[in-house]
Parts: C-alpha cells; structure tokens; sequence
C-alpha cells in the first residue's frame, strides 16, 4: 500500500484494488480549521468504531455509503471517490455560529432541521453558500443539491435517535459526500460521522459535551503524549465533539455510550407447530425407501445495536406467526433426536428474497430504538432414522443445496 493523502484526522493508502482506499483514523484532532492541533491517544481507534456503526445503520436505511469492509482497529477500506467541494450542514438547535449569524438565542429549537452548504476552502474560512452559489462554483447541480439535503435529512432522523440512546442531544452535524471513482454519476455519503463531527449536548443537565480550551501542545515536556482524553478500549468509548468549522476544542471526556457500539447477536428458529415429520425421500431427485423422515425450520442470526428488547419484540412480530409456528431464542437446535441435520443459506451476493422483503420492512422504520446491522437466514433441515450418518448427509446435501448458490453444513 501507498499513501496518496494525509488529512486533519486520517490518512489514505491505495489498495489492490484501484477502485479502493484504505483509511486510516489518526489520533490528531484539530479545530479552526487546523489552526488548533493537539494528540491524543486511542481518538482515532474511537471514531473509526463509532463511524463503522453509525455508517452500517445507515447502510440498512438505504443510505449508500463509501464503506467497504472493516480492516482492524483503526482501518477500514472504502470506495474511491471524489469529494464534493461542500460540506451539508444540519442543524437541529441553535447553537455555535448560527447563533453569532443570526442573533437566535443559543439553545432554542428550529421547527424544522436546517440543512446547509459551507464551501470546502480553508483560505476562504468555508463560506456559507445556497444552491445558487453551489451550481455556479461548479461544486454540485441542483438535483444533487437536493439529493444531498434529503440524504442529510434521512441521516440525521438517524443519528438523533442514535444519540438520543446513549442521553445525548444531537445539536448539528456536518457530513461529506463523494462521486464514486467507479461511476461518477453515483454520489455516496463518504469521510465521517464521528464525535469530531457532531455538536452533542447532555439531554437532562444540557451540558455542552467536550467544549473546553485547548492544551498548549500535543505532548508533555519529556515529549511524551499528552495523557489522552480518549479511554483505552477494555475503558470503553467517550462522546466529545468538535465541529471542525467552530473554533472549538474538545478534550474532556463526558459520557459512555459502550453498549451502543457494542453488536449483540440474537437467534430465532422458527417451525411449524402443525406439520408433522415427512418421508425424507421427498427431498430426494432418487428416492432411498430407507424409512427417513425429515423436518424444515428456519434460523434467523440477527445483528443489532440498541435496546434489545424493542429489537426482540420487532423481529418477532416480522418473523414468528405465534398461532401457526413456535420459535426458540436459544443458539441450539429446536429438535432432539435427529440423525442429522443440514443448514444451508444463500450465499454472497444471491439473491435472497426473505431477507430483502424482512429490511425493506425494517426500513419503513424510524426512532425503533435500535439499529438492525446484519441479518443471515439459514434453512434447516431434520433427519430422522437410522443409518450411515456420513453417507446420507452427503447424499442428501447433494440434492437439498445448490452449490451455486448455496452455502451449507452438517451436523
């Protein structure tokens, strides 16, 4: 890998593939517009976590995002792209420079969000700009300006109840998209989400998070780093916002919000109460006449941040008819007693229409409380009988799964 760029807080490395970048989160902060630096320990590995969780609830949202994979600790591969030469603005509450702009009263509410460009140039202080100015800088069209607001809008729906969750108050944010190197018709929400980039304030004490004055340096006297305010991992995380087009700067530690990025697995199998055990050679393209009976169950793995409870509550209303089928929490087989059983699901990049019908679904959600990240169905199958457990299960998995679109195992 090469480094291609370095920034206020990351650095880019190109990849194997042209069309990817690695990202790396450095432990830099900055404030006016890098006017102000200091260091501190672990912030890159905080707000790589916290940007990989809040990118992935709004990738199940239908928030296309430059987010590829997660590498490790303070990497992830994201898509090449272009960014925009603009920065959307969303703000909630009055606060910061709209405040000086405009004279309002810090603190009070706006009876809709406010979405708005600043113009990317430093030697320029970032100027507000309207969409008049972004056409005529050559910055975005008017579609895409309008595309841009309502992406702003759907994020910030999402992060409102996302920090809301952890007792913060979402003041505004900023956020960047980008035009994929691939296809520069396409534009994506790239850079960050992070606590650099968001204005938090505690919901009961309304204590601003993070605003403090700024060290005088980025390390002590004997040139160590400076004791960061940023907890080592097993510590947990820490919420402390900056915004970078505010001369503010943000050391102090104030809220945890560790179970928010924490994923929490849960399992649901799901069978029929009335459908008895069936001829297994029903399975079969050449029936055995072996005496096999089999049954079908569904397993549905679930990856999701937030309240559990209002996430078990959802998912079995989608998932269980409670009249017709029984269901299991427990990451166990339903059924006792088979000579084996086959669990086989779609692979990669299949299509699986139980699973999209059950997101979009999911999607047509706000403010649930909880964030659904993953989800993988795998069909399972009871054998029951006697015989060759190895023989039959290789015969039946011959015929039940189709390697081209299926992953299985045996058990």
């Amino acid at each position: 890998m090469e480094p291609i760029y370095e920034g206020k807080a990351k650095r880019l490395y190109t990849t194997d593939n042209p069309n990817v970048l690695r990202m790396e989160y450095k432990d830099d902060a900055t404030a006016g517009n890098g006017a102000k630096k200091a260091q501190f320990e672990n912030k890159g590995r905080m707000n790589k976590a916290i940007t990989l969780v809040i990118y992935r609830m709004l990738e199940s949202k239908g928030v296309k995002t430059h987010l590829v994979a997660d590498v490790d600790d303070i990497n992830i591969d994201v898509k090449k792209v272009s960014i925009l030469p603009l920065e959307v603005i969303v703000r909630n509450i009055a606060a910061g420079s709209f405040s000086r702009r405009m004279g309002v009263k810090e603190g009070t509410p706006f009876k809709k969000p406010i979405v708005e460009f600043s113009y990317k140039d430093d030697s320029l202080g970032d100027p507000f700009i309207n969409d008049d100015y972004a056409r005529e800088m050559n910055a975005a069209t008017e579609e895409e300006c309008a595309f841009l607001k309502n992406q702003a809008r759907i994020v910030n729906d999402v992060l409102i109840d996302f920090f809301k969750q952890a007792g913060l108050t979402l003041v505004d944010f900023k956020i960047e998209f980008g035009r994929l190197a691939e296809d520069p018709s396409q534009i994506v929400l790239a850079d960050e989400i992070s606590p650099d980039t968001c204005r938090l304030w505690d919901i009961k004490t309304g204590e601003k998070m993070g605003q403090g004055p700024l060290p005088p340096g980025p390390r002590q006297r004997d040139g160590s780093l400076r004791r960061s305010p940023f907890p080592a991992p097993e510590q947990g995380l820490s919420l402390f916002p900056p915004l970078p087009w505010e001369p503010v700067f943000p050391p102090a530690p104030i809220f945890h919000f560790t179970t928010l990025l924490s994923n929490m697995t849960l399992h649901f199998e799901v069978i029929s109460r009335f459908q008895a055990a069936a001829s297994a050679d029903a399975l079969l393209y050449t029936p055995l006449n072996a005496g096999l009976t089999f049954r079908r169950s569904r397993v549905y793995t679930v990856e999701i941040n937030g309240d559990e409870q209002k996430a078990r509550e959802y998912l079995l209303s989608v998932l269980v008819d409670p009249i017709s089928q029984e269901c299991t929490e427990q990451n166990a087989p339903i059924l006792e007693g088979a000579l084996f059983t086959i669990d086989y699901g779609m692979k990669a990049g299949a299509l699986d229409l139980e699973k999209e019908a059950i997101l979009q679904n999911y999607r047509g959600h706000r403010n649930m409380g909880f964030t659904l990240d993953g989800l993988k169905i795998t069909q399972r199958v009871y054998v029951f009988g006697q015989g060759d457990k190895e023989t039959l299960a290789a015969r039946f998995a011959k015929d039940v799964c189709n390697p081209a679109i299926h992953n299985w195992t045996i058990a």
